[in-house]
């Protein structure tokens, strides 16, 4: 079965034979992985073949498959929380039983048998978390150096499992092999994401409504790019509806949903409990847009207690630890319940993306904190104003003057940073003849504290 590129934006296309591409060379945007099907021949899965790679019919058809026994993941029948939501059909796709307990396992496997087949001697990661983690296990275990940019501030879970299976971490310098560089939006891991949906299938038949979290958008994508492959090739009547989750600190994608709009709104400062979440513009969300709008599904943001609320859930009724994105997805079924997007008969699957183990950090962090509005989540840059109110009283365009001696950030953007953390209570101004100075409150120094040890 040919695959090539395709561009979604301009139709441009290619065979995938030639070299690896990762963005369309004629407008910049995204590629996917199209296949020619026979329909005479409907694609066979082979059932002798654990993971991913029994679907090789509907993969791209590269001579080494890599496999650390990433896929055929648990199918949890939610018994417990079915009847605490009145559903008569819930089940939560258990994705933390991946080799690196991530549904991303599926997705580096894939992208490092693209990696082999074009020739490189290295895999180049731009970001850090569940993709990192996983792409430096399938790397290693194929002879491959591994390199990752943490260019925010590591989740230190992901960043243990990176230097354990001995990844390199480096700060926008080019690795000295030959590098497959990879980011959120590569082709090759929604291929690999996508089996989730053939797994559902071949387990279920009918779905109603698929929750999944989103961060990049690419999870959403890629399955409702599996579930249009299954219906091209006659194995799939009518597809589930797709509904994306996302923090409401942070919901470019949520947003632009509700306002009708096919690409994400940006989000200027982002904070949020639910670090894979934590994505200020979506590398994928043009196109989970678009699976949320082919497959008649919806979007919606919850709070960061809610998640909260959702991941104890998860853990006292069905005993699974997940991360906090995936907990997002249950905090948001008790909403959609509530509000009668979903209906009591459907039959309704919950992506647990990731396990909670990987971040213990913020585990450590909710048991500390009975209740999160004791302790908001105000981000990198919120927490860095209280540290330097902490040493001395100051006025805004001192606050502003510090902080561009350590980044690029807008005057705008630090007083919008002081007005927010005011509201809070966690700092108040004193005013003078001729100008306004910050100071930090008792709250705000115990939050700082918490903030300091319990960092996510």
């Amino acid at each position: 079965m040919r695959a090539y590129y395709m561009c979604r934006e301009c139709r441009w296309n290619d065979s995938i034979e030639k070299i690896a591409r990762t963005r369309c060379p004629r407008c910049g945007n995204a590629l996917s992985i199209e296949y020619e099907i026979d329909f005479s021949k409907p694609p066979q899965f082979n059932g002798k073949i654990a993971g991913i790679w029994r679907y090789s019919s509907l993969l791209p058809d590269f001579p080494q498959k890599p496999t650390l026994g990433e896929g055929g993941t648990f199918l949890s029948n939610a018994k417990r929380l079915r009847q605490v939501f009145k559903l008569k059909k819930l089940y939560i796709k258990d994705e933390r039983r991946n080799p690196t307990g991530a549904f991303t396992d599926r997705g580096a496997a894939v992208v490092v048998a693209a990696a082999l087949y074009y020739g490189y001697k290295g895999i180049w990661s731009r970001v850090g978390g569940n993709i990192a983690a996983s792409l430096s296990a399938y790397a290693t275990t194929s002879n491959m150096k591994f390199f990752v940019d943490f260019r925010e501030r590591p989740q230190l879970g992901k960043l243990y499992q990176v230097i354990f299976f001995g990844g390199e971490i480096i700060d926008r310098e080019e690795p000295e092999v030959k590098t497959y560089s990879v980011t959120p939006q590569d082709p090759f891991l929604a291929e690999g994401y996508k089996t989730i949906v053939f797994e559902l299938f071949e387990d279920l038949k009918q779905i109603d409504a698929l929750i999944v979290p989103m961060g990049h958008g690419a999870l959403a994508f890629s399955l409702w790019k599996g579930l249009r492959e299954l219906k091209n090739a006659g194995l799939l009547d009518e597809m589930p509806r797709i509904i994306g989750v996302q923090s409401s600190n942070c919901q470019p994608i949520v947003e632009a949903f509700r306002r009708g709009l096919n690409k994400p709104v940006e989000c200027d400062e982002c904070f949020t409990i639910a670090s894979e979440l934590l994505v200020k513009y979506p590398l994928r969300g043009k196109d989970a847009l678009k699976a949320l709008k082919e497959t008649r599904g919806y979007a919606l943001a919850v709070t960061d207690n809610e998640i909260v609320n959702g991941l104890k859930m998860l853990a006292k009724y069905e005993g699974l630890l997940v991360e906090t994105a995936s907990a997002a997805a249950i905090a948001a079924l008790k909403k959609l319940v509530e509000d009668k997007i979903i209906e009591r008969d459907d039959c309704v699957v919950v992506l647990a993306t990731g396990a909670g183990l990987k971040h213990p950090q913020t585990l450590l962090r909710i048991l500390e904190i009975r209740d999160l509005r004791e302790t908001p989540f105000i981000g990198r840059t919120g927490l860095r104003i209280l540290e330097l109110l902490s040493r001395e009283n100051m006025h805004g365009y001192a606050v502003w003057k510090r902080l561009t001696q350590e980044k690029n950030i807008s005057k705008p953007t630090v007083y919008y940073h002081l007005k927010r953390l005011e509201e809070l209570g966690l700092i108040k101004r004193l005013s003078y003849p001729n100008r306004k100075t910050f100071v930090i409150t008792n709250k705000g120094v115990k939050v700082l504290r918490k903030l300091r040890f319990y960092s996510y």
